[in-house]
C-alpha cells in the first residue's frame, strides 16, 4: 500500500518536532491533524480492501505514532476509523 511510505515519513517528523521541544499536546495535535485525519479519510473507502495483513501493518503504525508521541491511550485501531467514518 502507499500509505506505508508515507507514515514512515510522518514519524520522522513528529520525532523532529518532538526533539525540536513540541510539548506532547502539541504532537498530538498535529498528529491528529495530519496523520490521523488522512487514516478517517481513507479508511471507508479502502477498509474493505485490506487483508488482515495490511489492517495488522496500519495498527502497528499508530502504536509506533503512540510511542514518538509517548502516549499509551490509543484503543482505536483501522477497522475503529473505517467504522466510524462510515
Amino acid at each position: 500500500m502507499v500509505i506505508f511510505p508515507t507514515s514512515s515519513s510522518s514519524l520522522y517528523e513528529l520525532r523532529v518536532l518532538r526533539d525540536h521541544g513540541f510539548t506532547a499536546t502539541s504532537l498530538q495535535d498535529v498528529s491528529r491533524a495530519t496523520v490521523i485525519a488522512k487514516i478517517m479519510h481513507c479508511a471507508p473507502a479502502w477498509s474493505g480492501l485490506c487483508s488482515a495483513c495490511d489492517q495488522d501493518q496500519l495498527d502497528a503504525f499508530l502504536r509506533r505514532m503512540d510511542i514518538v508521541l509517548s502516549t499509551s491511550r490509543r484503543a482505536e485501531t483501522v477497522q475503529t476509523f473505517a467504522t466510524d467514518n462510515e
